[in-house]
């Protein structure tokens, strides 16, 4: 028996009756992070923001990438917090009833398998659905997200001066014209709409 934790583009695009019937086919017992994860990151953010006036967030590791590939980045901060889903993965990989039990952390994308194979978690396994479902050799029938779980605006409430942008090269034009400079927080998601068109998916 392995433990997965399902990310949240994968558990919105199937009915909860086959997606567990899918786990219990192939022997993974589905496992959840009893701690508001969301709410820890955003205090995580909004204590940045009291320490420095320009803060970027790291939230998707593409837009990370792009960040510090930018000729300007060392007049903005660049906090080193978590993903939220890195930051579950860590959360599991500490709790003792799952001590010595392979878990499995389901991705939407290349990236954060990447960011989270670096961590080296003890018995924790960074794998996208997409591979997942060639490796089991089976694809259940989903369902085509019209709209993302994971979209902008996660920062509501903790700052009026922040900004949202997602795209690849919104993202750049924002950097290259510097607009973060009007804003104390700049959201940014990598994939077009928001987090449910990655590659690992």
């Amino acid at each position: 028996m392995k433990y997965i934790f399902i990310n949240p583009v994968v558990d919105t695009m199937y009915p909860k009756q086959v997606l567990d019937a899918f786990l219990k086919k192939h022997d993974l017992s589905r496992v959840f992070v009893e701690e508001d994860v969301a709410t820890i990151v955003k205090q995580k953010y909004k204590q940045e923001i009291g320490k420095y006036p320009h803060v970027m967030d790291v939230r998707c590791p593409m837009a990370k990438d792009l960040l510090l590939k930018d000729k300007y980045n060392s007049k903005y901060h660049i906090p080193k917090i978590h993903p939220i889903l890195i930051h579950c993965a860590i959360l599991l990989s500490q709790r003792e009833d799952l001590k010595g039990i392979v878990k499995v952390i389901t991705t939407p994308c290349e990236a954060l398998v990447k960011y989270g194979q670096q961590l080296g978690l003890e018995d924790v396994i960074f794998i996208t659905w997409k591979q997942l479902l060639l490796e089991l050799q089976e694809e259940p029938s989903c369902r085509k997200l019209e709209f993302t779980p994971i979209p902008l605006g996660f920062f509501d409430g903790i700052s009026e001066r922040y900004f949202s942008v997602s795209e690849e090269g919104k993202i750049q034009s924002y950097l290259h014209h510097q607009r973060w400079k009007d804003y104390e927080l700049s959201e940014f998601l990598y994939c077009k709409q928001g987090c449910h068109n990655g590659d690992g998916l």
